[in-house]
């Protein structure tokens, strides 16, 4: 027997719901409050509207497909990092500790700035299809946590 969400997403990725509607849906709505917001184009929505439409048309017709996969791609990975931040903050709520505590260290700007250079790096090999040697990639993370570990025993990070 066939599973009925299974059929429901198999029937609206067969529709292009996924590579076509979603993304027109979503760069509509980002475009259409950009412009809204920053008052771009004046004050009237309908105008704002109207150009986000077009916009949004003529970004589904430059990506089509290309452009739907890297969006699913992207909120794929953006759920995986939004739940392991969760995560981490269930733990610290469990451990007593304030999440104000753990965010007032350098340490976690040091962590978020990793976290953008592995996303941004991982966008870029998705989108040129290269990617790094293993061996040039295990080696830069050695080096990257023996620059942490020196800076953290010597208290590089505390300003003192």
């Amino acid at each position: 027997m066939v599973n009925p969400f299974e059929l429901l997403v198999s029937n609206l990725s067969s529709l292009g719901f996924f590579n076509f509607f979603l993304p027109f849906l979503f760069v509509f709505a980002v475009l259409y409050g950009l412009l809204l917001k920053s008052h771009a184009l004046g004050d009237d929505p309908k105008v704002t509207g109207v150009v986000s439409l077009a916009m949004a048309f003529l970004t589904i017709g430059f990506g089509g497909p290309l452009l739907g996969a890297f969006f699913i791609n992207l909120a794929g990975a953006a759920a995986i990092l939004l739940s392991g931040i969760l995560i981490i903050i269930l733990v610290v709520g469990l451990a007593g500790g304030k999440l104000s505590d753990v965010t007032a260290g350098k340490g976690i700007t040091a962590i978020m700035a990793g976290i953008g250079v592995v996303i941004v790096y991982s966008i870029f090999q998705s989108l040129t299809n290269t990617s790094l040697d293993n061996s040039l990639a295990i080696t830069i993370l050695i080096i990257v946590l023996m620059l942490g570990a020196v800076m953290f025993i010597t208290g590089a990070g505390n300003g003192h």
